[in-house]
């Protein structure tokens, strides 16, 4: 049985392995819902950014007003067909984590051999917290798909030869990369190393038509980013106002981001199990210095850094923001494991590698289970469900809510909401609250904001607090505006 073949199995069962279970509701994580209201606003061609959550000076210190609509038109386009379904948003968004694995031959190509791309794409493919990511309706999936088309097509070619159509095809895919995900402006950004290097190299026949083709790439590239953003600036633009109040220095930032993402995030990606991040990071490291060393650099390697270099300075870590990166880094674990092993012999090798295996096997195992539940939270458990009826039928329409989860509060219900300021001292909490005119309260201590700046307010702020609901999850708080005049 060819390559080929085996590869279209591998992502058949890996198909059904992501679409079963597929969870019908999303969470209270808030991100989803602004690409839902952007989404639901384009198809009802309503303004782009009308929200009934109201953003204040301290909504910038979470999220940007408005995200790009890449991912909201792809939405839009879907709930046209399907209406309110989540299932089918995530369902599409599983297709797209399946179309990325189709990718990986095609973006990794000449790095590793058939047997090792299949194990790659399985590792990968099969990762528990991939499972989870890919079920919340990210922005992330679909620019993982595209990032990868585009690196198969800016990658250097063994024949040395790139037509117009390859460089109009790259430009097109870079830029819808862009239109999901504001980050991948560092695919441009790759090409642009790439011909500077080449330069810096020596002038080969392939050397010069590599050259070539980068520069016709950038050359259809800037015009096309130059148009989305023209039509969409405040898309791109609005993470530039990001400024959340306990963002470190520069420096440490990147030094602790850095140590996040190789300790903390891929301890996630292994499954919790710090003997098989031990191996990994052993492995990956000897990869990388097996490239250093052997001078076999490409423009992947431009991509996976500036990737780094992006999720380092970024004020927020999350494990999807290092997904684009994940593919190049379990190559260079793969090629390490290759340099580490090449003297064992066949059967101690062999034997080695069934063992790894089947303990990633077994890790694997015991971590799908947690991830599940936890892509099984959902607003649709009775308190969260209890709490959205009560709100949409007894909130009356203007009154301003402040809440944890202000923006899925906001799209479920249609009820004006706003975040929850993040100042810890009860006195000038207060005095914010009473700026924004809040009359109704709910907290929910299972999350943090709620516990290390509301929970203070309303224990030091019983008296000017009427209680009018709760169940096992949240509390529901009128205000008394006589408070704010005293």
């Amino acid at each position: 049985m060819g390559f080929r073949a085996r590869y279209l199995i591998l992502l058949a069962v890996l198909s059904v392995y992501h679409l079963q279970g597929l969870p019908a509701q999303e969470a209270w994580g808030d991100d989803w819902a602004q690409y839902v209201a952007h989404a639901m606003n384009i198809r009802d061609g309503a303004p782009y950014d009308r929200f009934p959550y109201q953003f204040t000076p301290e909504s910038n210190q979470y999220f940007p007003r408005v995200y790009p609509p890449g991912y909201p038109v792809l939405l839009a386009a879907l709930s046209a067909f399907t209406g309110w379904n989540v299932w089918a948003w995530k369902a599409m968004s599983a297709l797209f984590w399946i179309g990325g694995l189709a990718a990986l031959p095609f973006a990794l190509r000449g790095r590793l051999r058939d047997g090792q791309i299949l194990v790659l794409a399985a590792l990968l493919g099969a990762n528990p917290l991939a499972w989870n990511i890919k079920t919340h309706l990210f922005a992330d999936i679909p620019y993982f798909f595209l990032s990868l088309l585009a690196l198969g097509c800016i990658r250097p070619r063994e024949e040395g030869e790139y037509g117009w159509g390859r460089a109009v095809l790259a430009g097109a895919l870079m830029t819808l990369a862009v239109s999901f995900r504001t980050a991948g402006v560092v695919l441009p950004v790759s090409v642009g190393l790439a011909w500077l290097w080449a330069w810096a190299g020596t002038s080969t026949a392939a050397t010069l038509a590599y050259r070539r083709f980068c520069f016709r790439t950038l050359l259809i590239t800037g015009p096309l980013i130059t148009l989305l953003l023209q039509a969409a600036p405040a898309a791109h633009t609005a993470y530039l106002h990001i400024t959340p109040n306990n963002a470190r220095p520069l420096f440490q930032r990147v030094f602790w981001n850095l140590k996040h993402y190789l300790l903390a995030e891929s301890l996630d990606y292994a499954g919790g199990n710090s003997v098989l991040l031990a191996m990994f990071l052993l492995c990956a490291g000897w990869g990388v210095w097996r490239l250093v060393r052997g001078r076999r650099w490409d423009v992947l390697e431009i991509h996976t850094l500036l990737i780094f270099a992006v999720v380092s300075l970024w004020p927020f870590t999350d494990p999807r923001f290092l997904l684009p990166a994940i593919p190049a880094m379990l190559l260079y674990a793969i090629d390490g494991w290759d340099g580490l092993s090449n003297r064992l012999s066949k059967q101690t090798r062999t034997s080695m590698e069934v063992a790894t295996l089947l303990f990633i096997a077994f890790v694997y195992a015991r971590n799908l289970p947690l991830q599940r539940r936890l892509a099984g939270e959902s607003i649709a458990s009775p308190p969260a469900r209890e709490l959205i009826e009560w709100v949409a039928g007894r909130v009356p329409a203007g009154e301003l809510i402040v809440f944890s989860k202000s923006r899925t509060l906001a799209l479920r219900t249609g009820k004006t909401t706003v975040a929850i300021p993040p100042i810890a001292d009860p006195r000038a909490m207060n005095r914010r609250l009473c700026a924004l005119h809040v009359k109704w309260v709910i907290t929910f201590p299972a999350t943090a904001a709620d516990q290390e700046f509301l929970q203070p307010w309303v224990r030091a702020s019983a008296a000017q607090l009427d209680l009018r609901y709760t169940n096992q999850e949240h509390t529901v708080y009128q205000r008394n505006p006589v408070w704010c005049l005293q």
